[in-house]
């Protein structure tokens, strides 16, 4: 009795030792209009492609940066682009958003043909954050900036509403619809105050799925195995 239940163990802590996620798909490239200036510089500085990177409003193309990187922000973008912290000075940095001011920019991605993708996912800033009061600000953060009102997308000719989230940080917007099979998709993003400041735009194909193990459970894997071990153990002495 004692095998069987801690062969049963055992089992179910195997079946959790793994996790689904939906398959992130590769952007091999996008092209877009470069970020733009205000306080400090918005720029998609690390910009592999054609286009002068370090030039508000230039337009970049064939290459990959800032929005395909894997670093999505967790912090306001008055706290991530500069030395500084929101409502003091700093020096201008290398931060993790681009931001755009009073543009509706498109954005091309491109990948591998026929690929299959059902869901956009966008990071982008939604500060409401008052420097005065240190406490959300309403519709429209500190410095103007917002999340994007929509996106469009041309080849799904369709246009989605992120709509307005109170807290003071960014946010993540999921955009699910029907299988489409393409190599590119083009993103419209409309404003909703002065600035949009987006990290990181990632698409999936949430019919395939990857396994990926669960650290957490290693050690009750570990336990499992030693408890039957010394159960053997015990039973031959």
């Amino acid at each position: 009795m004692k095998h069987l239940k801690l062969a049963v163990l055992f089992s179910l802590l195997a079946s959790l030792s793994h996790v689904a996620h939906a398959a992130l798909i590769s952007v091999n490239a996008y092209s877009m209009p470069n970020g733009n200036e205000g306080s400090y510089s918005y720029f998609d500085d690390d910009y592999t492609g054609s286009g002068n990177a370090s030039s508000a409003g230039a337009f970049l193309s064939g290459g990959v940066g800032k929005l395909t990187d894997g670093v999505i922000a967790n912090d306001l973008w008055c706290n991530t682009e500069s030395t500084g912290v929101c409502g003091t000075v700093g020096t201008d940095i290398n931060g993790q958003y681009v931001g755009w001011l009073y543009t509706a920019p498109t954005i091309t991605f491109s990948f591998d043909p026929n690929t299959r993708i059902d869901r956009i996912t966008i990071y982008a800033d939604d500060s409401e954050f008052n420097r005065l009061t240190g406490v959300t600000a309403g519709a429209y953060g500190f410095g103007g900036v917002a999340a994007p009102a929509t996106v469009s997308v041309t080849e799904l000719s369709q246009t989605f509403g992120l709509g307005n989230i109170a807290n003071a940080g960014p946010n993540k917007y999921v955009l699910d619809f029907a299988a489409i099979e393409t190599d590119t998709l083009t993103l419209q993003l409309t404003g909703l105050s002065a600035w949009i400041f987006v990290s990181e735009i990632q698409f999936e194909d949430t019919s395939i799925v990857r396994e990926a193990s669960a650290p957490t459970t290693l050690p009750l894997l570990m336990l499992a195995a030693g408890m039957f071990a010394y159960n053997r153990r015990k039973k031959a002495a």
